[in-house]
């Protein structure tokens, strides 16, 4: 009986024993194949989705925050490149010259457009000047030609040299661009009794200079004192006008009087540089007479050079460029409005 109930008693283990091996077989079987496993994500988490997963308390899974660069500051000064002071005349001089040495060729002048340049980039680009010339910060002139208006004005004077240079920027205008730049440069005869006008010659600012840089001007003009008693020395005044590069630019001469006719020989000693924001404004005698920047040309006393020398403009040209003296005369009865004024 005792060896029986051994008997049953291991049939009993058997049998479980089959049962859970049966059971383990349906699972599913490891695969012998080549690892499938989808690669990681190369995208990296912000630091503070790692933050979160070792954050025990955090339950969310971490996620992908794409990195927004901040904006910039709306200040423009933030792009503006630094400018190297200026310290004396001649680096003032260059670097408002428009032919030799020059920051850029005209209607750009010390780095500023009317235009395109506007007033924040206009100041940035003038302060330099501070350390020697008096540079002035006019804001919303009301009784302006141009109506509200800010204006920058630069004034330098030495031994044998003036600068007058007055920047304007229209302010209802919302973009606050420049729109006409004004400069009378005047030089004197200096203590080594060096002639004045060799100064604007040594800086290119001449008028010949001016002719090489810009080519042939596509308006002239002419104008005189002579015969009016207020001003007993003859001055000749020429009038180059480039629409193309949005200038003007006057070159008062002195003048002797030959026989019927008016010479000039002496280079001038000064000039007169007006610019505007468009060369419309000043491509015909009409516009002249209407542009603001202009009018005060007064050009009812200024004659076209064709009309006083009978030469055409690019025979002017050609030959005063090849002049080795620089002088050009007409006759005095083209003059004879002044005369009878």
């Amino acid at each position: 009986m005792f060896f029986t109930s051994q008997i049953m008693i291991r049939r009993i283990v058997l049998v479980m024993l089959l049962l859970t091996l049966l059971g383990c077989s349906r699972e599913s079987p490891v695969s012998s194949s080549v690892n499938t496993t989808t690669p990681k994500s190369t995208i990296i988490a912000s630091p503070s989705d790692l933050a979160n997963t070792n954050n025990p308390s955090s339950t969310s899974m971490p996620s992908f925050t794409p990195h927004v660069a901040p904006e910039k500051p709306v200040s423009p000064t933030s792009t503006f490149i630094p400018i190297p002071t200026i310290s004396d005349q001649g680096q003032f001089v260059e670097h408002i010259s428009f032919t030799a040495n020059n920051e850029c060729t005209l209607p750009c002048l010390a780095g500023i457009s009317p235009g395109q340049t506007n007033w924040e980039e206009a100041l940035h680009l003038t302060a330099p000047y501070e350390a020697l010339a008096d540079v002035r910060k006019h804001i919303d002139i009301e009784n302006s030609p141009l109506g509200s208006e800010n204006a920058l004005a630069v004034y330098f004077l030495n031994n044998d040299l003036s600068v007058n240079l007055s920047i304007g920027s229209e302010t209802f205008r919302g973009d606050m661009i420049v729109n006409s730049i004004f400069m009378t440069l005047v030089s004197y005869q200096n203590d080594t009794k060096e002639t004045s006008w060799r100064l604007l010659h040594k800086y290119g600012l001449d008028m010949k200079s001016l002719l090489l840089e810009y080519g042939m001007p596509e308006i002239v003009f002419l104008s005189t004192d002579f015969g009016v008693p207020e001003f007993p020395d003859v001055s000749i005044d020429t009038l180059f006008i480039y629409p193309d590069n949005q200038f003007l630019i006057i070159y008062p001469r002195r003048g002797i009087v030959d026989n019927d006719s008016l010479m000039s020989c002496e280079p001038s000693d000064h000039l007169v540089l007006t610019i505007v924001d468009g060369g419309e404004k000043i491509n015909s005698i009409d516009t002249l007479t209407t542009t603001l920047e202009t009018q005060k040309l007064n050009l009812e006393y200024w004659t076209p050079y064709e009309e006083v020398t009978n030469v055409p403009i690019d025979t002017f040209y050609e030959e005063f460029i090849l002049s080795s003296t620089g002088c050009f005369s007409f006759p005095i009865a083209a003059w004879q409005f002044m005369l009878d004024y």
